[in-house]
């Protein structure tokens, strides 16, 4: 479960979506429940632990507050040096979740990711990334990055959610009669 800001109902979505899986997957042998580990991954502005309400309550009854284990893992708190040991994607959705909020301040993190991308990654899935990317951080990559799109092979023949945004605002633009 991504969360990108505070959600007081957090604990009830992961309870309702942990009883699915109780009745729709293990009807046969629903006795011995389901080992699961629920995580919670939060790039929000502001700090935010649901976990933490659960030490409201005695020590000895906080195991049995939900049915399944839960970490909270919080991206901002994922050193940009950790990143050198995840995968080129997995490093790449990371920073650009830990830096969406404002990516002029890691403009160095993000061209060693880039690098990392080009290096690691068949071109066509490197592309399809930089443009995932790209639509996450709403148009501030390709700005800041042109030279990581430029590469030597024809996009593969789709739009991304990002393709119809930027032609949505060029026919916007288009539409608005200048004074």
């Amino acid at each position: 479960m991504t969360k990108s800001s505070s959600d007081d109902g957090v604990m009830d979505q992961l309870r309702k979506y942990h009883y699915y899986l109780m009745e729709n997957q293990l009807k046969a042998n629903a006795e011995k429940g389901i080992p699961s580990v629920a995580i919670i991954l939060y790039n929000g502005k502001d700090n935010w632990d649901p976990l933490k309400k659960l030490q409201a309550y005695p020590k000895e009854l906080q195991r049995y507050l939900l049915p399944f284990k839960c970490i909270l893992l919080n991206v901002k708190e994922v050193s940009d040096e950790s990143l050198n040991g995840f995968g080129a994607r997995l490093a790449a959705f990371i920073c650009a979740m830990k830096y969406i909020w404002n990516p002029d301040n890691s403009r160095e993190t993000f061209s060693k990711v880039l690098d990392r991308i080009h290096r690691e990654l068949p071109k066509s899935e490197a592309l399809d990334l930089l443009y995932q990317m790209d639509v996450y951080l709403k148009g501030w990559l390709r700005a800041n990055f042109m030279e990581a799109f430029k590469m030597d092979f024809v996009r593969p023949n789709y739009k991304t959610v990002g393709d119809v945004l930027r032609e949505e605002e060029e026919i916007r633009k288009l539409a608005i009669p200048k004074p």
